[in-house]
């Protein structure tokens, strides 16, 4: 048994070759595991980059999901699914909105077709509900997590009184 570490001059092509040699196993794999839970960062070491891997990717929480690392579980989807919130806060960006615009600049993306891909600003949730518009969009308008002290403010101030507040008091813990 031999160890190979990242860096450490190895080249290119064994690398591609021991990736190739992960890749097939998991492609058996994936017909007896129905489904597979990841993070947008940690599929890029943990699955293969092939198209169509997946029947269905669900990206959750997607209005504080960057998009950038969106687009490698995007790829190897057949379709997908974005849930988010757009009045919860965004991703924070540890790219500022100069470089950006200089690497969208540099790359002929200032179109104004192509600005909601900018990094800083907009988030996947954002991206992905200019693309299929109003008429398409799902409000889950049922809220079962906090005691209606809690969650009234949000609904009034954000929601315009719209959730509906269906948490089960007698299973929260007693003040």
């Amino acid at each position: 048994t031999q160890i190979i570490a990242a860096g450490d001059g190895t080249p290119t092509n064994v690398w591609a070759r021991l990736y190739g040699a992960r890749d097939q196993p998991m492609q058996q794999l994936s017909g007896f595991l129905p489904a597979w839970c990841v993070t947008n960062l940690s599929a890029k070491g943990q699955l293969p980059l092939i198209p169509n891997f997946f029947d269905l990717v669900i990206i959750d929480e997607a209005s504080q999901c960057d998009i950038a690392s969106a687009f490698p579980l995007m790829y190897r989807a057949k379709r997908a699914v974005i849930i988010g919130d757009p009045n919860q806060l965004t991703h924070i960006s540890t790219l500022n909105t100069g470089r950006s615009l200089s690497l969208m600049h540099n790359h002929n993306l200032m179109d104004p077709d192509y600005l909601i891909f900018e990094a800083t600003k907009n988030s996947l949730y954002r991206l992905a509900s200019t693309m299929i518009g109003d008429g398409k969009l799902i409000m889950l308008n049922e809220h079962f997590r906090s005691h209606e002290d809690i969650i009234k403010y949000s609904n009034d101030t954000w929601y315009s009184g719209n959730l509906y507040i269906g948490t089960d008091y007698k299973k929260l813990n007693p003040a």
